[in-house]
């Protein structure tokens, strides 16, 4: 994916925001261990130790090297007795980064781009849009499984989060207001992310944003903006149908977004209160197919009740 350099330099203070929040707290708890005079002095001849005992290695002195060895050993078991004795874990005392792999530095132990690099950029990228991380929601916390098939409904979905990958099927949730579509789609995006795919959710108006954003960009950041829609392993669109019309943008770039996707066997999920009918009346024909084709997507209407209006 080619940045504009401006982007490079926020997705690398990104990394040196996580590197620094690691080191701090790890370095707060090394403060507060250091601070106990025995545990300092444990630390001070453990050094001394592995010193002597690097020494004995390379002199070739064997016994003084088992020696230094065992001094090893008991230091180390008397720091960890004064850590426990604090409610200190040896973990807490290293830099717990985000991406192990990388140490959030964003190249990993072969030097090249860490996997951990495009969901970075991702969420710089989206909130120099202005578009922030959502909290989604999660199944175990769903309510009103009772009303409107839900239930049966949810089941399946998360049958469909157990498996997914590239070539899942597209899902099309349409309904009246208040149905569950959105929450619904929220619980999706949560399980994936928490399973470590790319999640790209937006609504309507925000979509609408970013095509705009893409209608007037340059070339390098028409290229970024498209690929935040299109290299996501999950494209959430809520509220299709919300947003304003503008010109030469929503119908056009939407349709260009969902082919590409579509091609490319790259699951999106689009949440709507609108009908089939109103779908081809908003948009057009090509959207309502690449929406409902059965080939590559299921549609789910959930009818009922209003669930915002009950406690």
């Amino acid at each position: 994916m080619k940045y504009g350099s401006d982007l490079y330099a926020k997705i690398e203070l990104e990394y040196e925001r996580r590197r620094r929040e690691a080191r701090e707290k790890s370095d707060f708890y090394k403060d507060k261990m250091l601070a106990i005079p025995d545990f300092a002095a444990a630390v001070e001849r453990l050094k001394k130790a592995r010193f002597e005992a690097a020494k004995a290695r390379f002199d070739g002195d064997e016994r003084k090297r088992a020696e230094e060895l065992a001094k090893i050993g008991e230091e180390t078991e008397i720091l960890r007795k004064i850590q426990e004795e604090n409610g200190v874990t040896t973990e807490m005392l290293r830099p717990a980064f985000t991406c192990a792999k990388c140490k959030d530095t964003g190249i990993n132990e072969s030097g090249k781009t860490c996997e951990c690099y495009y969901s970075v950029a991702l969420k710089v990228a989206l909130e120099t849009l202005g578009i922030k991380e959502k909290d989604f929601a999660d199944f175990k916390k769903v309510k009103h499984l009772d009303k409107n098939n839900l239930k049966a409904i949810y089941g399946k979905i998360k049958k469909y989060c157990d498996t997914f990958g590239v070539g899942s099927k597209n899902i099309l949730l349409s309904g009246n207001v208040g149905t569950g579509k959105s929450h619904l789609a929220e619980c999706i995006a949560g399980e994936l992310v928490k399973k470590g795919f790319a999640v790209v959710f937006l609504t309507a108006t925000e979509l609408n944003g970013l095509l705009l954003r893409y209608h007037t960009a340059s070339f390098d950041e028409k290229n970024l903006y498209f690929e935040i829609l299109t290299d996501c392993d999950l494209l959430v669109i809520d509220d299709l149908g919300t947003e304003p019309q503008l010109k030469n943008v929503t119908v056009n770039y939407l349709l260009t977004v969902l082919s590409e996707r579509l091609s490319n066997d790259m699951p999106y999920i689009v949440t709507t209160n609108l009908t089939q009918d109103e779908i081809i009346s908003k948009y057009d024909e090509r959207i309502h197919s690449r929406l409902l084709d059965k080939k590559h997507g299921v549609h789910i209407e959930i009818k009922g009740e209003d669930l915002r209006l009950l406690k």
